[in-house]
């Protein structure tokens, strides 16, 4: 797993062309450590471009009423790319996601129907949490990766370690607050595997069309955090397992490992 505190320097494992592919969902998230979250408007295809450009490969799309379906399709058709849906609050929009083909599906509290839903279908899930009550719900229904929102109003990383103390199993995604000054505090949890932010995509960056900007905040959060595959000090790479009513299967928590 992620494991020991390392520096805040720059420690960048380089992935070969076409290793992606060969890297898990939880893998290339961990991989990446910050998920964009981007509103899918015209200019969702262009910031995803920039993000791409300046390093980040994994995205979150928030779904909307009107949002472009087809830009959608598009980018989760992307091998390059880990894509997400944000924000899904029903099973109707969760299977309008996952029609249009996105490697996994996030909601912002724990919604037991998208997540029996999403797990019927096999698409990976990742429910909100803000308590023990929700984690232990969610651990439960054999989901031990989820996201811890909103992470910041709800205590930030103090709260984070206590609530996740009593569930060494659960692996966290943070999004609610996350900035460039207390990133690093959140990366550096050994539960906490990615963070969710959106200060690389804020519209005052790209107004005038330059989305070069973009790309170099995308590369300054890059050069900030540790990404990495794998480490010989710590246990290996995160492996989960299904764990169904005291059981155990060969399919993986939230099909992310």
């Amino acid at each position: 797993m992620l494991g020991a505190f390392l520096t805040s320097q720059a420690c960048v494992c380089e992935v070969p062309a076409g290793q992606h592919a060969k890297m898990s969902l939880l893998e290339r998230i961990e991989h990446n450590r910050i998920i964009p979250v981007l509103t899918v408007g015209r200019e969702v295809e262009l910031l995803a471009d920039a993000l791409f450009d300046g390093g980040l490969t994994c995205i979150e799309l928030a779904l909307g009423e009107n949002s472009d379906l087809d830009s959608v399709r598009r980018l989760a058709n992307r091998r390059e790319l880990v894509v997400g849906a944000s924000w899904v609050l029903s099973i109707d929009q969760a299977a309008v996601a996952i029609e249009a083909g996105v490697d996994y599906v996030a909601c912002p509290g724990f919604n037991n129907k998208v997540i029996q839903f999403c797990q019927r279908r096999e698409v990976p899930v990742l429910p909100g949490v803000s308590s023990p009550t929700e984690i232990q719900m969610a651990y439960d229904l054999g989901v031990t990766t989820v996201m811890f929102f909103p992470a910041e109003a709800t205590g930030g990383i103090a709260m984070l370690s206590a609530v996740g103390a009593p569930y060494p199993e659960m692996r966290f995604i943070p999004v609610g607050g996350i900035t460039p000054a207390n990133l690093m505090g959140y990366l550096h949890q050994t539960q906490v595997i990615a963070c969710g932010a959106n200060w690389m995509t804020e519209p005052a960056l790209y107004s005038a069309g330059d989305y070069a900007r973009v790309t170099a905040a995308a590369r300054a959060v890059v050069s900030q955090t540790v990404v990495w595959k794998t480490c010989p000090k710590n246990a290996g790479p995160l492996s989960i397992q299904y764990r169904a009513k005291g059981a155990h299967s060969a399919m993986p928590v939230n099909g992310l490992s």
